[in-house]
Order: C-alpha cells, then structure tokens, then sequence
C-alpha cells in the first residue's frame, strides 16, 4: 500500500495540471491491479511462452486463463470507478505557474525521508496555494474584450467564445466511442483551466457527430444554461431555440447575430447554423459545415 501511496502523491501535480481532475480512487484501483497483475497474470505468461515449444494446447489454455483474469479485472475496476464517478473525482482549475512550483516542491519535501528535511517546510510552499487578496492585487480597468478558443478536436468544431462575463460553446466536437467523449475529455477540462463553472449558451449547428456528438460529454461536466440548434430535438431530449428564430443579442459590447441560410437543402451540412461576432471593427463568422450552395 505504501509504494502505491506514493505514486499517487508524485502523481497529484500532473494529473492537476494537465487533467484538472483527480481521482481518490486511483490508489485503491493500483493496489488491487498490481499484485494480480504481477503475482498471477505476467507469471502465467511466461509459463504459456516457455510451453509452446513443449504443449500448445497447455500454453492456450494458460494464455485463456490470463486473458479470463485480466478481463474479470477490468471488469471490477470499471464498477469501482463507476461507483466513485460522482464523489470521488475532484474537478480543480488548472495551477497558475505561482502555485504549480509551490505544489511541486511541496510534493517534493512530503516524498523525502524525514532524515533529510522536515515536513514542517511544506506550509509556506502550501500556503502559496491560496488566491492573493485583492488589496494586494494591482488595480486594473476592465475593458470589454473578446477571445476565441478554437479547440483542436480532430475532425469537427469547437469553438469558445469568451467576453468579460459570458461564455458561448459553438459546436462540441464528436462522441469518438463509449470510452472517449470529446466533450468531457477536451472541452470540459480547458473550460475548466478557463475558470468556467457555467455555460451560458452551447450552439449546435447541425447534427453530425463531429459537430453535436461532445455535447453530452460537456453535459456531464459543465451546466449549460441555454441551447441553440438547426434542430429542436438535442441528445437526451434536451429542447433547443432554433437559430433561425434567435434574436441578436448583445455580450459586454459584443454582437451575435445569426445569419439566415435561404432554403431547406436536403444535407445537413447546408442546414448548419451561421453565427456571426462583431465586436468593434471585428467580423468572426463561424459557419458550421455549409458548403458552396449556401
């Protein structure tokens, strides 16, 4: 238990910095998982290799019983960290270079032999953690402005739209597979390091996966206070504005408008919603997947 401890310790800042998540159940997870997997399942493997040359049916039959081992392993593992999901994983903003040094060497002193230092050092480096106050904070003006994160979801779109207090989600990239959702493995953790806790509205322009298929990744980490979409009907019954009858509204000196695709084109992609930004001398269009005929 202790070697696994450890890891785990050693493990926190980077988990921390480049997930913004940590998962309590990890330690129990290694400890179950090693000592099957070295004390049964590598031994077993050897023994299968060497008897090939003597029985291959003997070394078959050992290899089925690995494979049967590690199966029913995953298996329970994946009920452990289904059980945990929703109060053994921490969501944490991503450390600022300031307190990702402080965590490091703080880790650094609690791994060290008591011989060596003492662990009494490790309060001025944790106490680096808290937020300076804002009487220490130098004053600034707070002038709109506009970002856009463009997210590097492979094929698809994810674009952030950042003004001084709102936040815009135009597309959440695909569901690539049971396993991995764009949408929680992308675009919730950088909204995370964004220091977003809410969504103030999530655009769908149309309904292929690579455009629609994160949203319920994003979902199941982010609130999302309102939809828009070239469909009514999202994942989950979720119900969504249409974008051909949205309004243009106004963000801290920021302008959306939605520009209206003429005809009903039997593609999908003809039909996405077209947003665009105007935000001083600025024209950002995201167009979704419309093609030449729209």
């Amino acid at each position: 238990m202790r070697p696994q401890l450890v890891v785990f310790v050693a493990l926190t800042v980077p988990l921390l910095f480049f997930n913004q998540q940590l998962s309590l159940i990890l330690p129990l997870d290694n400890i179950i998982a090693i000592p099957i997997v070295g004390l049964l399942v590598i031994p077993v493997g050897f023994i299968a290799v060497l008897l090939t040359f003597i029985n291959e049916g003997a070394a078959i039959l050992l290899l089925s019983f690995a494979q049967g081992v590690i199966g029913l392993l995953v298996s329970f593992l994946d009920y452990l960290v289904r059980q945990g999901e929703g109060l053994l994983l921490l969501h944490i903003a991503q450390p600022d270079v300031r307190q990702l040094f402080a965590l490091m060497f703080a880790m650094l002193l609690l791994l060290l032999p008591r011989s060596v230092c003492r662990k009494s050092l490790m309060l001025p480096l944790v106490l680096c953690l808290v937020p300076l106050p804002s009487i220490f904070a130098r004053p600034t003006v707070q002038e709109k402005y506009l970002k856009l994160h463009v997210l590097d979801v492979g094929q698809g779109l994810a674009v952030i739209v950042e003004t001084q207090d709102r936040i815009l989600l135009f597309d959440t990239g695909a569901n690539l597979s049971s396993d991995f959702n764009i949408g929680s493995a992308v675009i919730a953790p950088v909204l995370r390091s964004l220091g977003v806790s809410k969504v103030d509205i999530t655009v769908i322009s149309h309904s292929d996966n690579d455009h629609a298929g994160g949203l319920s990744g994003v979902l199941s980490n982010i609130p999302v206070s309102r939809f828009i979409s070239n469909r009514e009907q999202l994942v989950g019954d979720i119900q969504a504005e249409l974008c051909y009858d949205a309004m243009a509204w106004n963000w801290d000196e920021v302008e959306f408008i939605f520009l209206q695709v003429s005809g009903d084109f039997a593609q999908e992609n003809n039909n996405s919603c077209v947003l665009q930004i105007r935000f001083k001398r600025l024209r950002i269009l995201l167009p979704g997947d419309i093609e030449r005929a729209a």
